[in-house]
């Protein structure tokens, strides 16, 4: 269990540090993440290795749509706007950060459970912003 965590941990930290934006670091992660042998069981995972692993990947296909939604709405925006947008997404980002953080307390004060739990918090949190980006990009048009 802890190996598989290692293998993760190392192959996130690979090449993915090179990236030029969060959306291109979050799909490196993915892809990489993707590659670990033997892959973990993410319909029916039981070891909690594969549920960490699994419920991380589902954060970073998470992120991976809110980049994508803030690509689309930024690239919409212009002067004022934009900055007032980018302005309260990096507000965001930090809020849905040290949520997640309250909720689940720092890794060293909990055990090997605690990647799914920050990890599904971390997921929950995204798609929901998510979901406003894209709700605000439809009522703009």
């Amino acid at each position: 269990m802890i190996g598989a965590i290692a293998i993760l941990a190392a192959a996130a930290m690979q090449d993915c540090g090179a990236s030029r934006n969060a959306l291109e670091h979050d799909k490196c992660a993915l892809a990489q993440s993707m590659a670990i042998s033997p892959p973990p069981d993410c319909k029916e995972p039981i070891t909690q290795s594969d549920m960490n692993i699994c419920s991380y990947r589902d954060y970073l296909r998470a992120d991976i749509a809110l980049n994508e939604a803030w690509q689309v709405l930024a690239s919409e925006a212009s002067g004022d706007t934009k900055s007032r947008h980018l302005d309260a997404q990096r507000k965001w980002l930090a809020y849905r950060d040290a949520q997640c953080l309250a909720e689940n307390g720092p890794r060293s004060e909990s055990g090997t459970i605690w990647p799914l739990l920050q990890n599904t918090c971390l997921t929950s949190l995204t798609e929901a912003r998510t979901k406003q980006l894209r709700d605000h990009v439809e009522i703009e048009h």
